[in-house]
């Protein structure tokens, strides 16, 4: 699998950013950066888009706790959208899913 990618797309209403690679300890920090840097702004609203993503591993879990928690300290809504079947099952295991609103 290719290295990961974090790509913003802004607009008024809320920023999209869409993942792509495999989510593990690289690709965290690279997504953690990115999302500190949009939340700084305040945005009323944040997506990730998962629909690049295949694979996310126990330390990419560890980064989107993180996300999840700073979201909710900036009163930032937060969405994880086009989520494969088999990430919103394990999301839902791990209790992701009681955190953040998922969409496919």
């Amino acid at each position: 699998m290719s290295a990961f990618q974090a790509t913003l797309q802004r607009d008024e209403d809320r920023t999209v950013v869409f993942l792509e690679g495999y989510l593990n300890q690289r690709g965290g920090e690279t997504l953690r950066l990115q999302v500190q840097e949009v939340l700084q702004s305040r945005p009323p609203a944040l997506a990730l888009d998962f629909s690049g993503t295949k694979l996310v591993n126990s330390i990419g879990i560890s980064f989107l706790l993180e996300i999840i928690e700073a979201a909710r300290r900036g009163n930032t809504s937060l969405e994880f959208v086009h989520v494969p079947a088999d990430i919103g099952d394990l999301f839902g295991l791990l209790g992701i899913s009681a955190k953040v609103k998922l969409s496919d």
